[in-house]
């Protein structure tokens, strides 16, 4: 009985130390409000440089593939899907929705003009961003025609059933990004960000967009003679 009264006297003791030694510390806000190790403020992204190309390396790890095989799909393969080959029953293989994606590109273009990163840091991100976005819409076209234009992060108290754009008015958006990601892009990527989309990969996916703006398949009437192939 006397051994388990010495221990509780030694706990409390320990106890009373502990609490006068961290005690003062409670009163300074930085001890109280530490931050979340395993989250970032999402203010602070476009204040530091690792975390804003954190944030990009993410958007490119959203980009798809581009299997071979559908090159078939189109005339710029051996075959050509018939008419009627494509319809609500087997939209598994052909759909393509990247909305999730394009609200956290359009998240980056909305916010990272607020943030401290130099003029040329936040010009070279966006310019990745504008591509990502360019090709995003481009492969959501390819399979749907005119789909629905969105520019900004939509909130939850902005209405969400946005009509669908026109094909033409698609194209034209997709061209407008690849233009502007052309304009701030270096020529290529050196050293550590080798293999960056820079200019030269905006350049030709631009000329690859152009030739299915001018194609058979969003000409119907006029595939080979009208006036995009200029």
């Amino acid at each position: 009985f006397k051994l388990d009264v010495m221990k509780r006297t030694i706990y409390a003791v320990i106890c009373a130390l502990v609490l006068m030694i961290i005690a003062p510390a409670c009163n300074n806000n930085d001890f109280l409000n530490l931050n979340n190790p395993q989250a970032y403020n999402p203010g602070d992204v476009w204040n530091d440089q690792k975390l804003a190309n954190a944030y990009l390396v993410d958007l490119y790890s959203s980009l798809p593939g581009w299997p071979t095989d559908q090159s078939d799909y189109a005339d710029e393969g051996a075959g050509i899907l018939a008419q009627g080959a494509v319809d609500p029953n087997n939209d598994a293989s052909f759909k393509y929705w990247p909305y999730s994606t394009i609200r956290k590109i359009n998240i980056l273009l909305n916010d990272i003009d607020g943030g401290t990163l130099s003029e040329d840091e936040k010009e070279g991100i966006k310019g990745q961003a504008w591509f990502l976005r360019a090709f995003h819409y481009f492969k959501a076209g390819v399979y749907h025609g005119g789909v629905p234009i969105i520019k900004t992060p939509q909130l939850l108290t902005d209405s969400l059933s946005v009509a669908r754009n026109s094909t033409k008015e698609c194209f034209d958006f997709i061209i407008q990004d690849l233009d502007s990601a052309i304009k701030v892009l270096p020529d290529r990527y050196t050293g550590n960000d080798f293999g960056r989309l820079d200019k030269a990969a905006a350049m030709a996916f631009k000329g690859r967009v152009l030739l299915f703006k001018a194609s058979p398949q969003f000409n119907p009437a006029n595939p080979y003679d009208n006036s995009y192939w200029q």
